[in-house]
């Protein structure tokens, strides 16, 4: 298993920021990443600031480890990973719903891309009434105002710097 943590400069282009190899993902995995990542001070710094935003997959092993080693910045799901675990994702109806209700800059607009219609179970599985903290991982309406979404929410950059040195194909 490779692990790869990835950044934008001030040109948004990709940057590479670290790689691991490891037997598999897990916390502890994880966890000894973002120690080695910590060990620089710069590095420190960004993990340690609240204007950093970590993208992730769903992984249950993401949360501990976020909430330990960069507990301060904003962690957010990558939309592709979490357009694929939708019931009834196939399909352009739900992908494009998905990515103009992620950008809704308010709840009105974010309920008005109207899904319910077509797609009934990927609607009650995002409008969980029992997860409504779900909603600040991947929407801009439900998270800090002042955090990346836009195109970075739509891409999942360590991927594409995974697929760049031939270990995985991006979809």
């Amino acid at each position: 298993m490779m692990l790869v943590a990835t950044g934008t400069d001030a040109d948004n282009k990709l940057v590479h920021v670290a790689t691991s190899i490891c037997d598999k993902e897990n916390t502890d995995n994880y966890s000894w990443f973002y120690r080695m990542m910590k060990n620089n001070v710069d590095m420190a710094e960004i993990l340690n600031s609240p204007k950093t935003t970590l993208f992730t997959d769903k992984r249950k092993s993401h949360e501990p480890t976020i909430t330990l080693h960069a507990p301060n910045t904003v962690w957010r799901w990558c939309l592709r990973h979490h357009i694929k675990a939708l019931a009834e994702a196939s399909g352009q109806t739900v992908t494009h719903w998905l990515y103009h209700a992620a950008r809704a800059p308010t709840r009105t607009k974010f309920m008005d891309t109207k899904v319910k219609p077509t797609k009934p179970k990927a609607y009650a599985t995002l409008l969980d009434p029992k997860k409504p903290h779900e909603l600040v991982k991947w929407t801009h309406h439900a998270g800090p105002t002042d955090t990346a979404i836009g195109g970075v929410v739509s891409s999942n950059a360590a991927e594409k710097n995974v697929a760049m040195v031939g270990l995985q194909a991006t979809k």
